[in-house]
């Protein structure tokens, strides 16, 4: 180790939400989660440009402020809340339930739920999207492998080989 370990043991959620007494919020001073998941610059840069593309009519005088800054609200809430959520829920510290345990496992095995649990992990399926429909694809997942061992690998995957 080249240098002291610097952390900080009570880091909380904050969510002030993208609007504040006469001002437009953007990145942590809207919403802040764990740093774990690494979301903090891309939220920022997500929620400035929904900002200025919000409210460019208005600046032009094309429409009022208020119907810019209320669509932003809708962007932001629809983009980022449930993620937000989601990442908070980890953030307690609580153990993994069963679902989440038979989602990990799967993904371990299946390509197919692999793939999906990367595109929400990524936020790129947003959690209201993806947790509905990704429970047939665990069950499935579960039956396959419980029934014959059968993975869904990509066919690049290297094929294991038992060990001597």
């Amino acid at each position: 180790m080249v240098a002291p370990v610097i952390g900080k043991l009570r880091m909380p959620n904050v969510r002030r939400g993208p609007l504040g007494a006469g001002l437009a919020l953007v990145g942590d001073a809207a919403l802040s989660a764990d740093p774990l998941f690494g979301v903090g610059c891309g939220w920022a840069f997500q929620s400035a440009e929904w900002l200025a593309g919000a409210t460019a009519a208005a600046l032009r005088g094309e429409e009022s402020l208020r119907v810019a800054l209320s669509r932003y609200r809708k962007l932001f809430g629809r983009g980022l809340l449930a993620h937000n959520w989601t990442l908070g829920d980890y953030a307690t510290g609580r153990r993994m339930n069963i679902p989440e345990r038979l989602l990990f496992s799967a993904a371990a095995y299946d390509e197919r739920v692999a793939t999906r649990f990367e595109a929400f992990g990524t936020r790129n399926i947003d959690p209201r999207r993806f947790l509905p429909t990704i429970v047939p694809s665990v069950i499935a997942a579960h039956a396959r492998h419980r029934l014959g061992g059968i993975a869904t690998r990509s066919p690049e995957a290297p094929n294991p080989q038992p060990s001597a």
